[in-house]
């Protein structure tokens, strides 16, 4: 069932294949692209490589459950020591919704109980309410598509975070290149030109210091975000002796959601389309 990730994503949790089969279909048309997830372990590999906007699933007392639900929430937050990627909306398909409202509300889950009564084509509708609310009436004409952003640059010293990190970015349409260290990062920035540069802190290194001096003299020179230990260089480092152009400091663990708005402003991309908050309700 898997298709191409993205904002447009959906994962559909139930172990029921047929029921997930006539999901996936009613969700088709609309252009939403989903994946079908059986068990718990499957779930997370799926939010882990496609990113979704959205979860549809079954509370039936079985698998997913409540826990495995609080268990996914959990991760999205957790589950990473670099990166924490934003709560993803749950809508739950349930014979009795009265069962979990009070749980799903007390433990913070971002869960819309959905009645089987309504079928599955008021449970789309629902979704389709939230993931793609009717734009307001535009007061001032569209401007003109602008040009192609400039990629991100990426440079972080643990290969892993940098490739999860990139495939984040890029499910939700940022472009970005990664470099296999500091030295790789010199010679992208004097052959490339790039829309924005994130960096973790590299004070102390004289390569991360040729590192932001070649992006302050690149044309046009890109804006840095530079990312935090905590406990490292910056902590201590004079304000005179910060590199030009920094744009932001993220801490680790980085929330992802925070890093793709400021690279959206940094790069002028508007927002994707993406999923409201979802409140429990019965």
């Amino acid at each position: 069932m898997a298709t191409s990730a993205g904002p447009d994503h959906v994962l559909i949790w139930m172990r029921d294949a047929s029921l997930a089969d006539r999901l996936r279909r009613g969700l088709e048309p609309y252009g939403f692209a989903t994946t079908w997830a059986a068990s718990l372990p499957e779930a997370i590999a799926a939010i882990d490589r496609e990113f979704p906007c959205a979860v549809a699933c079954t509370l039936r007392g079985r698998t997913p459950s409540l826990m495995d639900l609080e268990t996914v929430s959990a991760y999205l937050t957790l589950g990473h020591r670099f990166v924490s990627l934003p709560q993803v909306p749950i809508w739950a398909y349930t014979p009795n919704p009265s069962r979990y409202a009070d749980e799903t509300e007390v433990l913070g889950l971002p869960v819309r109980l959905m009645p089987c009564e309504a079928g599955l084509e008021g449970l789309i509708q629902d979704m389709l309410s939230a993931l793609r609310p009717k734009p307001a009436a535009a007061a001032v004409p569209a401007r003109p598509a602008c040009a192609e952003p400039l990629p991100v640059l990426l440079v972080l010293s643990n290969a892993g975070e940098a490739s999860f990190l990139a495939r984040y970015l890029r499910a939700r349409h940022i472009g970005v290149r990664v470099a296999a260290g500091l030295e790789d990062a010199l010679g992208w920035l004097g052959r490339c030109p790039f829309g924005a540069v994130v960096a973790e802190e590299s004070g102390d290194d004289p390569r991360g210091r040729a590192l932001w001096q070649a992006a302050a003299q690149a044309t046009p020179a890109p804006p840095i975000v530079l990312i935090a230990s905590g406990h490292g260089w910056l902590r201590r480092a004079a304000p005179e002796s910060l590199p030009r152009g920094i744009a932001c400091t993220l801490r680790k663990p980085i929330r992802a959601q925070i890093l793709e708005a400021c690279l959206r402003r940094l790069l002028r991309i508007p927002s994707a389309v993406g999923a409201a908050p979802v409140r429990a309700a019965s």
